[in-house]
């Protein structure tokens, strides 16, 4: 069922590429490794693609029905919600709400230690109190 999620994010995901050249669908991978969880990593993998690419949110929970039960599906959707900034949202009510959320607060967690590695310089400070923030509330 993972193997599943992977490849609804690579269809998704298909025509992006990460600053470096890298397929966009590498970095929701790279997020979830570090995840012990099967809701933190099916989050991780699931967590830029309402804001990124266009799916929905209800599109996302009409395919996780599809191979997952439910109360699951219900539990991922909420999270989905919680860690995907709304358009117009300012970057520090997102990262409150997101944090409200315990399972998007630890993906979110383990999605600014990935980009950390790879940000610009003016974004380093940014992330590094949002991850000070979401580490300890």
């Amino acid at each position: 069922m993972y193997n599943e999620v992977i490849k609804f994010i690579e269809n998704a995901h298909e025509e992006q590429h990460r600053r470096g050249g890298e397929a966009y669908s590498s970095h929701p991978l790279e997020v979830s490794k570090n995840l012990k969880t099967t809701e933190e990593k099916i989050l991780a993998l699931l967590h830029d693609v309402v804001e990124e690419t266009e799916e929905t949110l209800s599109s996302v929970e009409s395919f996780l029905l599809t191979i997952y039960a439910q109360a699951f599906v219900r539990k991922i959707i909420s999270a989905l919600h919680a860690i995907t900034r709304q358009e117009g949202e300012e970057y520090e009510h997102y990262i409150h709400r997101c944090g409200q959320n315990e399972l998007a607060r630890a993906v979110k967690i383990e999605d600014i230690k990935h980009n950390l590695k790879t940000c610009k310089p003016h974004k380093e400070w940014q992330y590094r109190i949002c991850l000070l923030y979401l580490q300890n509330i």
